[in-house]
């Protein structure tokens, strides 16, 4: 239970006056998070944000793609940053303590970068629209695709059945 009252007083260091509590309430927990993890998150800037309890930890870093990020730590040993606006899709993340180089306990592990890596997804918005699966009427679909056309004179019933020869 302390743990989450840490949760609620904490300020990221990018931003002093934001609270863990306002991250929480203004991002969301990204899709490649493990079970019940709550960090890291993405706000609507596609900015990610890590935070990590290892109070006895004397340098942590988040390296993203070859960038790395310089985590701050507060005086009850949780450990924060806020990255630069990521670009929509799949990153590779490792977290860098005390410059040896392992993976987020927080992430799903993927094999990346001839490892396993951690994982965070940066999803598409409104654009990636056009690739998802969209409710649309059958009739509305085929004119779209057809035209005008009567389908009864494209395709012929001898076309659909099979016979004993073939």
């Amino acid at each position: 239970m302390s743990g989450l009252l840490l949760l609620n007083v904490a300020a990221f260091a990018q931003d002093p006056d934001l609270t863990a509590e306002e991250v929480l309430k203004n991002t969301v927990a990204a899709s490649s998070n493990m079970h019940g993890c709550d960090f890291p998150r993405l706000d609507k800037e596609n900015r990610a944000y890590f935070r990590l309890y290892s109070p006895d930890v004397k340098r942590l870093q988040v390296d993203i793609c070859g960038k790395k990020y310089e985590m701050k730590k507060d005086e009850n040993g949780w450990w924060t940053v806020k990255t630069d606006s990521l670009v929509v899709g799949f990153h590779y993340y490792f977290l860098l303590v005390d410059g040896f180089s392992v993976i987020d306990p927080m992430s799903c592990t993927f094999f990346g970068c001839s490892r396993m890596a951690s994982g965070i997804e940066v999803p598409e918005g409104k654009e990636g629209d056009y690739y998802r699966m969209q409710n649309v009427q059958a009739d509305t679909a085929m004119k779209n695709n057809v035209g005008n056309t009567d389908l009864s004179k494209v395709f012929h019933k001898e076309q659909c059945i099979e016979t004993k020869d073939n």
